[in-house]
């Protein structure tokens, strides 16, 4: 229901601008009633408009491959020191490295050591318009991803394989909720966790993505192939 419908009614009904009404004598004793008519409005809200900047990639290769290789394939490439994520995302690098103890998963430093993790511009993910009150990753159809339990069995499947563990299947982190997606793989071993970390308007937000296992390359002969 719009404002117009809405306005037609009352003049036509209420004020009686448009026709004379057909009156009809009222008989001995009758009082006239008068009932205004009202017609509720609909509930509105302006969507939020969400956009992906550019990509952000992880190369499995030694090493750092990023806008200061030589090579074309590696200079697109995303890859930041471990360093870089302990002091620009400290929430998700504790809660990947620490002990299990410390709140931690206890995860092994040694892949992003010696490869790198990925960090994409701080305006990779950009929102506009609407009111936002949260941002975080979700399932195609818009809910909520399972959270890890702690064994692979429940999560969404995905066509990503580990080399050594099958299957990846997606999960939310139970610390960090929908903010951290953890990439299992059907030895219950977590081959990779992405993070998204919005600024404090909620209207941009950059992303990490470490790996902990290498990803099966199902094209041999392209060992740049990408995967999203």
């Amino acid at each position: 229901m719009n404002i117009t419908t809405i306005r037609q009614g009352l003049t036509s009904r209420l004020f009686n601008l448009i026709r004379p009404r057909h009156r009809v004598p009222l008989g001995a004793g009758r009082r006239a009633r008068f009932r205004p008519w009202m017609e509720g409005l609909e509930d509105r809200c302006v969507p939020a408009t969400i956009t992906i900047n550019g990509s952000v990639t992880l190369d499995e290769s030694l090493g750092l491959q990023n806008i200061g290789s030589s090579a074309p394939e590696d200079a697109n490439d995303s890859d930041v020191s471990l360093a870089t994520l302990q002091s620009g995302a400290t929430a998700f690098s504790d809660r990947l490295f620490n002990s299990v103890a410390s709140g931690g998963l206890g995860l092994s430093t040694t892949f992003a050591t010696d490869n790198g993790v990925a960090e994409s511009a701080s305006n990779f993910i950009t929102v506009s318009g609407g009111t936002v009150t949260s941002l975080g990753f979700v399932k195609d159809d818009g809910t909520a991803l399972p959270v890890y339990p702690g064994v692979a069995a429940g999560g969404v499947a995905t066509t990503l394989s580990a080399l050594e563990g099958g299957t990846i299947s997606l999960f939310a982190d139970a610390a960090l909720g929908n903010r951290m997606v953890l990439g299992v793989d059907a030895n219950n071993d977590i081959v990779f966790a992405i993070f998204m970390d919005p600024n404090a308007a909620l209207t941009s937000a950059r992303v990490w993505k470490v790996q902990f296992e290498a990803i099966s390359n199902p094209d041999a002969t392209n060992p740049t192939i990408p995967w999203t």
